[in-house]
This record gives C-alpha cells, sequence and structure tokens, in this order.
C-alpha cells in the first residue's frame, strides 16, 4: 500500500512539472498595440488680415503624430486653406513613417475677401484618432478720415513759407493713403522734408498721422485749393479731401543788394580754377537775412566733367555758413551752360543796412581738374579789386533783385569730327583714330549719334572691323561695315560706328576722346587708302569727309559726291531765325515766320509759365519763309514761351499775351 502511495506521488509530480513546461513554452506573455496619438500646438489661431490682400498674414501650429497606421489628413473649414511642406490646398496629406510624423509646421491662410469674421476647426485625423484646432479669422475693411477737413488762414510773405497747421489722418486697411498737395502749398509727416506729396502704408489696426502743411506760394494774392487724400484700388478711387486756404503778401522791406566781385585768378583765363571771390552790400534801410539770399555766378564748363568740386577757402561771417552748388541749364545762355549758387545757412544772421558781408573767397574745380576758359563767361569780369559786377546776379526769397540774367542763347547742336591715319597709303590694314568732339551748347546723347568713316574695299567681300581703343570704352562703340548698292566716287563701302544706350552724353565744348578702329580684308592683302574718301592725314585733323548724323539726319561732314554728297556743316547764313508777326498778341492770333529751315522738319512748342504746352505742331518739311498762325483766343493773359526747333538749332522767344 505505501509502495503504491509513493508511486502515485511521483506520477503527480511528474505530470505537474510537464504541465508547467508545457504551459511556459506555449502561451507567451501578449503585448498589446501602441495607441495612435496626434499632438497639436497651439490648440487654437486667430487670424487678422486685410479683406482687400487675403493671405497675406497666416497663422500656423505644428502637428506631430506617434502609432498611426494610416497617413495624417488634415482639413480646413471654409474661407481657410492650409500649407505645409511645400503643398497648399483646403486638404492636406501628411505621410506616416513607421507609423510617425515629423513635428511639421502648417500655416493656416485666411482667404476671406470681404470684410467679417470667420470661424471653424482645422481637423487633424488618421484613423480613429482625432485632433483639432479651433481657427477664428478677421478681414478687416478699408477704413479712412480726416479731421479736420478744412485748414485756412495760411500768411506768408512770397518766397518765404508760412507757419505749419496740421491736420490728421485716421486710417486702418491694406490699402495705401497717397496724399498731394495743392500748388503752392508743401506737406509732410514727422520729420521728413516738405514736398508735394507723400504715401501713409497699410496698417492692421487704427493709427493716427499727423500731417503737417504749409503755404509757400511765390505770387502775392489768394491760393487756395484742396488736399487729396485718396486710396486706389482696382478701378476703385477714394478721395478724403481738406481744403487748404490763405493769402501770400509782397515783400514790403526795401531790400536794396549790391554784388562786388573780383578776380582772384588776375587775369589767369585759362587754368584749371575759376576764383570769383564775391561781397554783398545792403544799399537798404532794413536788415536782410542771409537766409534769403542767393547769388549766381554764370559761366561755361567745357569738357565732360561737371564743375562740381566747389570750395569756400574763407568767409568773414565763417565759411560753415556759405553754401555753393552747380546748376546746369536744360537750355543755354548767353556764355552760360550753368551757374553756381551760393546760399547761407539760416544761423548766418542778417545784413546790416548800409554794411557789407565781407570777402567770400572760393574756388570752382571740375571732378577731372581739366581747364576752364573763362574768356566767354557770362560773369567773368576782369577787375582784381572788389567792384560791382551786374552779371553776378543775386536774388531774394527768389525774386531778382541785382544784375541781369543772360539772355537765352540760339540752341546750337554741332560736332566736327578730327582724325589721324596710323599707317602707310598701302597697308594691310586701315587703322585710324577718329574723335567727335560737340562744337554746340547743348549736350547731345550719344546713342542718338552715328558716324561713316567711307573707303573703298578693293574686293567683293566685307572688311572686317575692330575697335582696338576707345577712350570712353570699346564696349560702348557698335561697329559695323556696309557696301554701297552702287559705288560713288572714293567710297564702295562705309564703317559706321554707333554708340550704346549706355554711353555717356557728350557735354558741351567736350569730345569722345580718341577712338582707333582697324579695317581688314578677310584675306589679309594690301588695301590702297590713296583713293579712300575719309582718309586724312597722320596728324589730328577737322575730317569733314568722316559724316556724323543725329537721330538719322546728317549734320556734319559732306557725302562722297557720285548720288549723294549731302552736306552737314552748319551754313553761316542758314541760322534758324524766327520773327514773330505782333508781340504782345493781337486780335487773338500769333503769327511767326521761320527762315534758316528750308527742307527740314520743323517742331512748334508754345508753353505757359509752368511748362505746360498749350501748342504743339510738327511741319515735316519746312518752306523757304515758313509762316505759322497760332489760336490764342482761349489762353489766358499771360507771358508764354515759344519754341521752335529743327534737328540741330533751336530758338525760344517769349511771347506777351495781354
Amino acid at each position: 500500500m505505501s509502495s503504491f502511495l509513493r508511486s502515485l506521488s511521483l506520477a503527480w509530480l511528474w505530470l505537474t512539472a510537464v504541465f508547467l513546461l508545457h504551459g511556459a513554452i506555449a502561451q507567451p506573455v501578449q503585448q498589446g498595440d501602441p495607441t495612435p496619438q496626434i499632438t497639436v500646438t497651439p490648440s487654437s489661431l486667430t487670424i487678422l488680415n486685410y479683406s482687400e490682400y487675403e493671405g497675406q498674414f497666416p497663422a500656423s501650429y505644428t502637428v506631430s503624430a506617434s502609432g498611426l497606421t494610416n497617413d495624417l489628413v488634415i482639413t480646413a473649414p471654409p474661407y481657410f486653406l492650409l500649407s505645409a511642406r511645400g503643398n497648399t490646398g483646403p486638404s492636406l496629406s501628411l505621410p506616416i513613417v513607421n507609423g510617425e510624423v515629423s513635428p511639421t509646421q502648417v500655416s493656416v491662410i485666411l482667404l476671406a475677401s470681404s470684410p467679417g469674421t470667420f470661424t471653424g476647426v482645422v481637423t487633424n485625423v488618421s484613423g480613429s484618432a482625432t485632433a483639432t484646432v479651433a481657427v477664428s479669422g478677421t478681414a478687416i475693411s478699408e477704413s479712412v478720415s480726416v479731421s479736420p477737413s478744412t485748414l485756412n488762414s495760411f500768411t506768408t510773405t512770397a518766397g518765404q513759407p508760412s507757419a505749419v497747421q496740421s491736420y490728421t489722418v485716421t486710417s486702418r486697411g491694406g490699402l495705401s493713403v497717397v496724399v498731394n498737395a495743392p500748388a503752392g502749398f508743401e506737406i509732410r509727416t514727422g520729420s521728413a522734408a516738405f514736398g508735394s506729396s507723400l504715401v501713409i502704408g497699410p496698417s492692421l489696426s487704427y493709427k493716427n498721422t499727423q500731417v503737417d502743411v504749409r503755404l509757400v506760394g511765390t505770387t502775392p494774392g489768394t491760393v487756395s485749393g484742396v488736399i487729396a487724400n485718396d486710396t486706389y484700388y482696382h478701378s476703385a478711387h477714394l478721395t478724403y479731401p481738406v481744403a487748404v486756404s490763405g493769402v501770400v503778401t509782397p515783400v514790403t522791406a526795401s531790400a536794396s543788394l549790391s554784388v562786388l566781385h573780383r578776380d582772384a585768378d588776375y587775369g589767369n583765363r585759362t587754368d584749371q580754377l575759376i576764383r570769383p571771390y564775391l561781397e554783398l552790400g545792403n544799399e537798404g534801410t532794413t536788415a536782410i537775412p542771409y537766409s534769403q539770399i542767393t547769388l549766381r555766378y554764370w559761366f561755361t564748363s567745357e569738357g565732360g566733367s561737371p564743375p562740381t568740386d566747389l570750395q569756400v577757402y574763407y568767409a568773414q561771417m565763417g565759411t560753415r555758413y556759405v553754401r555753393m552748388k552747380y546748376v546746369p541749364l536744360a537750355e543755354p545762355r548767353q556764355g552760360a551752360f550753368g551757374y553756381v549758387e551760393y546760399s547761407f545757412d539760416a544761423s548766418a544772421g542778417s545784413l546790416a543796412a548800409g554794411s557789407r558781408s565781407g570777402p567770400i573767397e572760393n574756388g570752382i574745380l571740375k571732378q577731372d581738374r581739366s581747364a576752364f576758359n573763362e574768356s566767354d563767361d557770362y560773369s567773368y569780369a576782369t577787375p582784381t579789386t572788389f567792384t560791382r559786377n551786374t552779371h553776378v546776379t543775386a536774388y531774394l526769397n527768389g525774386r531778382l533783385i541785382w544784375g541781369e540774367e543772360p539772355a537765352p542763347a540760339l540752341v546750337l547742336r554741332q560736332v566736327k569730327v578730327y582724325s589721324a591715319a596710323k599707317n602707310s597709303d598701302i597697308t594691310s590694314s586701315i587703322s585710324t583714330v577718329l574723335e567727335v568732339r560737340n562744337t554746340g551748347n547743348v549736350a547731345i546723347p550719344l546713342q542718338d549719334l552715328t558716324v561713316r568713316y567711307w573707303f573703298t574695299s578693293e574686293t567683293s567681300q566685307l572688311l572686317n572691323s575692330y575697335i582696338d581703343y576707345a577712350q570712353i570704352g570699346a564696349q560702348t562703340i557698335k561697329h559695323n561695315v556696309v557696301r554701297l548698292a552702287q559705288p560713288v566716287s572714293g567710297a564702295d563701302s562705309y564703317l559706321e560706328l554707333s554708340f550704346s544706350a549706355g554711353a555717356a552724353g557728350l557735354a558741351p565744348l567736350s569730345s569722345t576722346g580718341q577712338i582707333l578702329f582697324r579695317l581688314v580684308k578677310p584675306d589679309f592683302s594690301l588695301l590702297n587708302q590713296v583713293n579712300d574718301y575719309s582718309h586724312g592725314p597722320v596728324n589730328l585733323t577737322e575730317n569733314p569727309h568722316i559724316t556724323v548724323y543725329l537721330q538719322g539726319n546728317l549734320i556734319y561732314g559732306t557725302e562722297p559726291p557720285g548720288g549723294m554728297g549731302r552736306m552737314g556743316v552748319p551754313d553761316e547764313n542758314k541760322l534758324l531765325q524766327v520773327t514773330l508777326l505782333g508781340n504782345p498778341v493781337q486780335n487773338e492770333q500769333l503769327i511767326l515766320e521761320a527762315r534758316g529751315a528750308q527742307g527740314l522738319p520743323l517742331v512748334l512748342q508754345l508753353v505757359d509759365r509752368q511748362g505746360v504746352q498749350v501748342f504743339g505742331k510738327e511741319v515735316s518739311e519746312a518752306a523757304d519763309v515758313e509762316r505759322q498762325q497760332l489760336e490764342m483766343s482761349r489762353q489766358p493773359a499771360g507771358v508764354y514761351l515759344l519754341r521752335i526747333r529743327t534737328p540741330n538749332q533751336e530758338r525760344v522767344l517769349k511771347v506777351i499775351k495781354p
């Protein structure tokens, strides 16, 4: 019995061990799948945007996810757009990598083009996992108002700015406010310089901008107008006016200035320095503020370098109070292409009645230090001690009170060409230096000029052309060989030189500097220059057999005979002459006769004192005596300028309508 029980116990232990072993192997511990999770930061967004320019100010949030089995899909509510990872749309899909979405910035854009507030929820969904971002967007409307809408009682003396008055522009929205002052008034914001216009930029919130206004009329009398504060959006244009008015009174001071001058160069008129020492005299009974005085020294500046190196060596009042600037003239005058203007700082004080300023010692130089020729300068005078000079003009608040300005000059657009042959008559290449000189009194754009060198090629092939050197830069010169349809005496071809738009202008009495070109046959065989029309001597000499054209019109030289033979050298007997038959205007008709323009195009322009054209006409080919009649009945009384020009000459005459 005991043996049986022992055997049974052993069997039970064996079965228990087998059971336990079987359970450890067949039923491992089960691990659960990870829980999908989507995280967004922040969970709400607020967007403020212009209704005129939707989408300009987006907001953004960051999304990340883990434990996903599907891509993450993001969807925007109406009126909103999404942008992430370079993709944009109302719905975006972010692919998962190993079940994850790395942190990604999502931009939310408000697309409303009408004012209002728009709300919704951006959903971020993958399978059963969801995260939301609440969005609220407001599209603001444009709002502009001005206060006050009227500024009056401005008062000032002619040539002087008035005291400042101000108004406020209150604005909000995506449109700029463009502000324009009427004639006689100037405006500014903050510490900016006064001017005729300004712009107030857009703003997401209401802002107040103070606009300062002052009266700067130069003509005595009542001045009025409207400051326009405008917004523009596509075809819509809204304006918010501010009415302004004031009175300009004439200068009442018994101001009487004189200018004394001495030549501190002691007669040396052709060096690199002009030294016009000046002195002011107040011969009136009232002190004159220096800040109201300007002077002009009129002269011709030869060459292309501007006379802008201006120096005040000594002034009894103090050099820091004296300012100088060079002003080139738009139209030439007798003895002047421009003037140096002298002005004075407000802190210089006043020139007492019956006193003198003391010497103002100064110098005028060009940037390249080239020489002047003062002999024909309007303001130049020979005395070496201070002497009154009425050709140095003085102004009080912009009004001429001393001296006489130089008269307008006949506009001359004239050039000459100088050349020098650089090799022998029989040669393998034609190598020539040429130089174009502006002998007129106005600047000529180089891009409007072409130059032709006439020659015989002695071959059926076009010669090759090269620019070996040019003082103004070889890259600015274009060159082309042209064969004539019919050979003429001394030429079957010509080399045409022209200038790129980047080439500098040719100032009065300046030159292009030397241009060295070369012509070579394709087979490098010899050329005979003896019979070439444009071939000249070896020394730099004027060569009228090289022709120059201004906008296609011949202005210098003579084309070779034999079918051409046009002459471009000005005939002294054919200067443009204009006669007004009745000035002041009679019977509301301005009648003129022009001589010296026969066969040339003629342009007539009549402008008022503000430079506004009131009449214009073009005559394609002028008669020997070109007679024109201008109707003046619709024009108010006043002074006008009549401009008549041909391709190379121009006249400007004053016209008075009573």
